[in-house]
């Protein structure tokens, strides 16, 4: 694995095999260990409350806090999939707004590619996040450089597109990155103090049967200019295994200012989660890593934590052709002990999910209350075809506390 320095500008590969170097890995493994076991020793377990769908032909929700963005019944932001843009509504699925669709949105502003008049005439985005504690979205949209095919340049997957920012109270469109043609991004993630952001650089797209091509993670800060402006300020960035596919996670910010990514990463379709430290506040910090899971047969994505940060879902499941059969999972935060919370791909139950031919989960995104849960949920109508029947979900979960020994 590569252990480069945080002001290093690219991971450089080193494999010791010294007893030195052995011994710090178990050292820093059993600190590791020592630090999640005492978060999760008395974590709650839950129960499924209820679990519906609230809204058909939409992904990516993203609760916000309308008390900060000073939208009225808008707790959601997200992308509706079949025009590629950002809307908002309520945790019900209702009071449903335009936010970037060009001369019909709430806001009064257009996307200022979407008025530059160069192909495409309108540019799809996708994959919102909230910055916690502004009124800031960050998104997905085809750049200058998008052919505008479908499966390739849509923000889910990332090709030719680059990241944004819109403000919500400002009313203001900011350009964070500009990627070089046959670049871009896709699924990043944000910690939960809005300090840092990483984003998978896509450098090779691979064979689309066999893999997800090469990507590189980018750690940036987020900072302000004098003026208030939202910049990514780069700090450095990993391909910890050399050059395969690799997707940031879930940020979890420790105590002592250290910061742990997980992320999920292969050279297959079948991924697994691995888990990187780093330290800001030591200039060269060395970074570290921890393959969680080895299950070349399981497939693993989306972990987040829970927002107590005592526990963590993740999806799990086999690929079948070229579907996934994945379900939600809650774990401890080694990954060692998981409780199963969705059942779509066992006996058919629900009568929108083609369980029999996969269904796979995505884009985790906690309600404010810390019960309740929106994800993304793709399932297929007919054995051989692609993932297209898509819905987000508003999963209710019911705490049980821990028997007291």
């Amino acid at each position: 694995m590569k252990h480069p320095s945080l002001n290093s500008r690219t991971s450089r590969f080193c494999r010791s095999v010294s007893q030195l170097y052995l011994l710090g890995i178990i050292l820093f493994s059993l600190f590791l260990l020592s630090s999640f076991t005492t978060a999760t020793a008395q974590a709650d377990t839950f129960t499924v409350a209820s679990d519906k769908i609230i809204m058909k032909g939409a992904i990516d929700p993203t609760f916000i806090d309308t008390a900060i963005t000073g939208l009225p019944n808008a707790d959601l932001v997200y992308t509706v999939e079949k025009q590629m843009e950002l809307r908002v509504m309520d945790e019900s699925g209702k009071n449903v707004r335009n936010l970037t669709e060009k001369d019909n949105n709430i806001l009064g502003i257009n996307f200022p590619l979407d008025e530059d008049g160069q192909p495409p005439a309108i540019h799809w985005k996708g994959d919102p996040e909230h910055i916690p504690g502004t009124s800031i979205i960050l998104f997905k949209a085809e750049n200058e450089h998008s052919s505008h095919i479908f499966n390739r340049n849509n923000p889910s997957i990332g090709w030719d597109c680059d990241i944004w920012a819109l403000d919500l109270k400002k009313k203001t469109y900011t350009r964070l990155t500009n990627f070089d043609k046959g670049n871009g991004t896709h699924y990043s993630t944000l910690s939960r103090d809005g300090q840092w952001y990483v984003y998978p650089l896509r450098l090779e797209i691979g064979n689309p049967a066999k893999n997800f091509g090469v990507v590189r993670m980018v750690f940036n800060q987020i900072t302000f200019d004098d003026s208030g402006t939202i910049e990514l300020t780069y700090k450095f960035a990993l391909d910890p295994d050399g050059s395969m596919y690799y997707r940031p996670a879930s940020i979890f910010h420790h105590k002592d200012g250290s910061y742990t990514l997980d992320y999920v990463a292969g050279s297959s379709k079948i991924l697994d989660p691995y888990r990187v430290t780093w330290d800001p506040t030591q200039e060269d910090s060395t970074i570290r890593y921890q393959q969680l899971l080895t299950t070349p047969t399981l497939h693993e994505d989306f972990i987040t934590f829970t927002p107590d940060k005592a526990q963590m879902l993740l999806i799990q499941g086999p690929l079948k052709g070229e579907k996934y059969q994945t379900d939600m999972y809650i774990t401890d935060l080694t990954l060692a002990n998981k409780q199963r919370l969705t059942t779509y791909n066992l006996d058919r139950q629900e009568k929108q999910v083609a369980s029999d031919f996969g269904a796979q989960l995505s884009h985790f995104s906690w309600h404010k209350t810390g019960t309740v849960l929106f994800y993304s949920l793709w399932t297929n109508e007919e054995q051989g075809k692609a993932c297209r029947d898509a819905g987000i979900h508003r999963l209710e979960l019911k705490k049980k506390p821990p028997k007291k020994k």
